[in-house]
């Protein structure tokens, strides 16, 4: 895919506003208030990470199936005349929610308000987390939902909002090819922000696979010398030649 494209869309209602989400999943939104709607949805998509940003006039609930395959990590960006609520708890603005693939959507939006929801391959994330050696977002860290990042979440929220003013107002930056390392970055750099348990003396031996994952970097990296290379691309590298079948590193580490 050549650089990233955008798209942006104005709703009047909530019926129409679900019309246009059950087009890539199965959705309801219901408005809570009899003031006038209005939505204003922008999505920049690529083929590593997709984000959505939505800012409301009108209170809704939203309910429904996440995408398949990916993970969703949702991002406050400009609180509401009211709290946000996911699956009944309060969200506070310094907190990312909303990841656990085994949940469906189940949120309360406040009026005038910002949310923004970053799409991101599930074998994607695992394979970057695992070059960045945080096997601890594994399914249990998912199973909690929510994570509190007070002294992390200001920079990602940050680069949220200045991707969501470029779209706005630059969108032709985004459609040039240099605009994917801009938007591939976030992955590690949401990585980064989520803090890593508390450290614990570890004496196990690293895995075979993270052995064969250093190598297959180390060799990447030789035979690409003349081309700029970030994490994800690293992954991406990785990620295509992992998918091949090999049945021979397949009894290695079994």
């Amino acid at each position: 895919m050549s650089g990233s494209f955008i798209l942006q869309y104005r709703f009047r209602n909530s019926e129409a506003l679900s019309q246009a989400l059950n087009a890539r999943r199965q959705t309801t939104i219901r408005q809570l208030s009899l003031k006038a709607l209005q939505c204003d949805l922008l999505l920049i998509e690529s083929e590593q990470i997709s984000f959505s940003f939505t800012q409301i006039s009108s209170p809704l609930h939203v309910m429904g199936a996440k995408g398949t395959g990916c993970l969703e990590f949702s991002f406050i960006l400009q609180p509401g005349q009211q709290d946000f609520f996911a699956h009944k708890f309060a969200i506070p603005q310094t907190t990312l929610f909303g990841f656990d693939p085994t949940r469906e959507v189940n949120l309360i939006v406040p009026a005038n308000s910002t949310i923004c929801v970053a799409q991101i391959p599930e074998d994607v994330f695992q394979l970057c987390a695992e070059l960045m050696e945080r096997k601890d977002l594994n399914a249990r860290f998912f199973r909690t939902n929510f994570v509190t990042i007070p002294d992390m979440i200001n920079g990602v929220q940050a680069y949220l909002r200045n991707l969501y003013d470029t779209a706005l107002h630059h969108p032709e930056y985004l459609s040039a090819d240099r605009s994917l390392h801009t938007l591939e970055d976030f992955i590690p750099l949401l990585i980064d922000a989520i803090p890593p348990p508390s450290p614990r003396l570890d004496t196990s031996l690293r895995s075979p696979r993270r052995f064969d994952l250093v190598k297959q970097a180390e060799e990447y990296m030789r035979t690409h010398l003349e081309t700029p290379i970030t994490l994800m691309s690293l992954c991406t590298a990785l990620h295509t030649s992992a998918a091949i079948p090999n049945s021979d590193f397949d009894r290695k580490n079994n």
